[in-house]
């Protein structure tokens, strides 16, 4: 049997623990899973789940996460813990555990691994020079197929009829289906400050910079999509449990995608068939770019914002 201890301490100390069965292993191209046998101390089972399931914690007065990661394989270093089950006994019982319930000196343990494709999980010390953010590491994404309907301005549409009345112009606005995208990005383990009343809420100033993002476009490229291309909802949340018994948030933020271009440098009145958020198509099936009438034409017609604001602390 080899003799381990865990990576993440707990209360200062790494968990001691013997491996005997290293090999399970399941593989195949649209998931992965190992499972190790630990045995341990039969005491200190929440602390070794916990140090090899990781866990974060919200440093209030630098306004960054410290991250525990959760523990790779050793071989199949993409995998990491997602789970540690008790599994059986290995000792005589005592009556040592609390209030003279029975306990084991020994005990095994099964901890399984998978892959968590996408997912970067990244040391506290490998923070990218310069990042202001917690958009680095901890996110997962998806992007999945939408159809979107934009309108083409009344009284540029003519229905032709032949024999019949003739050109006809329509009363109202038509509408062009653009095939188009939904990306959604799920900002993970995010710690939870619980507030006076009880209530738990984001930590820092993370709260108010998503509203401020919320509603708007992208004001410059983020994570690889240009300008005015996305479009941003309101999150969704949800409330986990961390390995140390204290609350995190899952959000989920979804964006709405149109276009795949930078359209910054075609000049206004130019039509172009890149599609934006701010352009809409013409009769001439060109995008045009479209402004308030109050507003100077350099203005959007959608508020634009930072989009790593959504992983800012501060």
């Amino acid at each position: 049997m080899a003799i381990l201890a865990t990576i993440n301490q707990v209360n200062g100390v790494s968990i001691a623990w013997e491996e005997s069965n290293y090999h399970g292993a399941s593989i195949r191209p649209d998931a992965h899973s190992a499972t190790r046998h630990a045995q341990i101390n039969g005491g200190l089972f929440k602390e070794f789940a916990q140090a090899m399931c990781g866990w974060s914690v919200y440093d209030s007065t630098n306004h960054v996460f410290n991250r525990f990661l959760p523990e790779p394989h050793p071989t199949y270093d993409w995998m990491v813990v997602r789970e540690v089950e008790f599994v059986r006994e290995l000792a005589v019982p005592t009556d040592g555990g609390p209030l003279g319930s029975i306990k084991y000196d020994t005990i095994e343990c099964a901890v399984n691994y998978e892959a968590v494709p996408g997912v970067q999980y990244l040391e506290d010390f490998v923070k990218p020079a310069g990042m202001t953010h917690e958009g680095w590491r901890y996110l997962m994404f998806d992007e999945q197929f939408a159809l979107a309907a934009r309108i083409i301005p009344r009284g540029q549409l003519v229905l032709t009829a032949n024999p019949g009345p003739g050109t006809v112009i329509l009363p109202e606005p038509g509408v062009a289906m653009e095939a188009t995208s939904t990306w959604t990005i799920k900002f993970l383990q995010v710690p939870a400050v619980v507030n006076s009343s009880g209530v738990p809420t984001l930590p820092g100033s993370l709260e108010a910079n998503i509203n401020s993002v919320v509603g708007h476009v992208n004001n410059a490229t983020f994570l690889g999509r240009p300008p005015r291309t996305l479009f941003c909802c309101a999150p969704k949340r949800e409330l986990k449990m961390m390995s140390n018994g204290l609350l995190c948030f899952d959000l989920t933020f979804t964006l709405e995608v149109r276009g795949n271009s930078d359209t910054t440098g075609i000049a206004n009145g130019t039509g172009s068939e890149l599609m934006a958020w701010d352009r809409m198509r013409f009769t001439d099936g060109l995008f045009y770019r479209v402004y308030r009438k109050d507003q100077a034409q350099t203005v959007s017609i959608y508020r634009e914002a930072t989009f790593t604001d959504l992983f800012k602390l501060t």
